[in-house]
């Protein structure tokens, strides 16, 4: 499947697509993520995706076998929410958020706390989905 990029919800859905593959599935696509607007970001991903003004080919075509089994059990996983770009934002902010959180020793309410702070639009049923739904997804 080629990613599209005509609209920001596009863009933000493959930038959150490719930091679930590449952190939670293990797939190394090689990008590092800071915090931005809508949660983690990759410049280089953005770049590589507008490569010479034209989009680069499907991921399917650079992926071997056991990256794209991954790929596929994650897709499976996440169901409906890989639709919704702002589910992902949601989902890969909170992942991103506790990771950086676990170095501090940070707790579950400060975590949260730092998400709501970025992010005041996501209600605290939404905010909690998304954390039982990573801890589930971290033992899958």
């Amino acid at each position: 499947m080629t990613p599209s990029l005509e609209t920001l919800s596009e863009r933000k859905r493959n930038q959150k697509l490719a930091y679930l593959l590449q952190e939670i599935a293990g797939v190394p696509l090689g990008y590092s993520f800071t915090w931005y607007a809508y949660g983690p970001y990759s410049p280089a991903l953005t770049q590589d995706l507008y490569s010479d003004g034209k989009l680069v080919g499907p991921i399917e075509e650079v992926l071997d076998e056991g990256e794209k089994s991954r790929t596929l059990q994650l897709g499976d996983f996440l169901g409906d929410s890989v639709k919704s770009p702002d589910a992902l934002e949601l989902l890969v902010s909170l992942h991103f958020l506790r990771g950086r959180g676990a170095e501090f020793g940070a707790t579950k309410q400060e975590v949260v706390s730092a998400l709501k702070e970025r992010k005041p639009y996501f209600s605290d049923r939404d905010i909690e989905r998304a954390w039982l739904k990573l801890e589930e997804l971290e033992n899958y």
